[in-house]
């Protein structure tokens, strides 16, 4: 059913279905939402026996979109993830039921390019020691193959100088 909504705020955190939301709240404004762009980030931890190899948190230099594949440790404490890579999707995509297993598989292809990042810092890394563990979507304003932007801004905050 349609209704109107009046308010002085509006704080749409939607996450991945964000700039959908905003396009039906704007259906009859001037406004333009911005484009909403996904990029997947792989993950993978250690597999084996032993405690983690570091106390804290490491984070690399960051890399165009992301924070580089950084290393935690789990909350059992019991073992160590890395990641995210920053790996983009498809500007076209559109997220839907029939994507979604597909686009949260991590492959164990993407091992060798983790191991080269994870040896940056930790030189050590055993070998065959990594396990593809789980990928999370993040939603971004700006795709690399589409703008010179080196932007990884995730959200935007647009007031009534943009909405009139």
């Amino acid at each position: 059913d349609d209704f109107e909504l009046h308010c002085n705020y509006v704080i749409n955190c939607a996450g991945l279905q964000a700039s959908q939301i905003a396009q039906q709240i704007h259906s009859a404004n001037q406004w333009v939402p911005p484009c909403q762009y996904f990029a997947k980030g792989n993950y993978f931890r250690s597999q084996g026996s032993g405690s983690p190899p570091f106390r804290r948190l490491i984070y690399p230099l960051p890399e165009p979109g992301g924070l580089g594949v950084h290393a935690t440790i789990d909350w059992m404490g019991t073992s160590t993830k890395f990641g995210p890579n920053v790996e983009w999707l498809r500007p076209d995509l559109v997220l839907n039921e029939e994507n979604t297993n597909e686009l949260y598989t991590v492959s164990e292809e993407l091992i060798p390019q983790f191991e080269r990042e994870i040896r940056k810092y930790w030189p050590d890394l055993p070998p065959n020691s990594l396990v593809p563990d789980y990928a999370g979507i993040r939603p971004k304003l700006h795709h690399p193959s589409l703008s010179s932007s080196s932007s990884s801004q995730d959200f935007q905050i647009a007031g009534p100088k943009q909405h009139g």
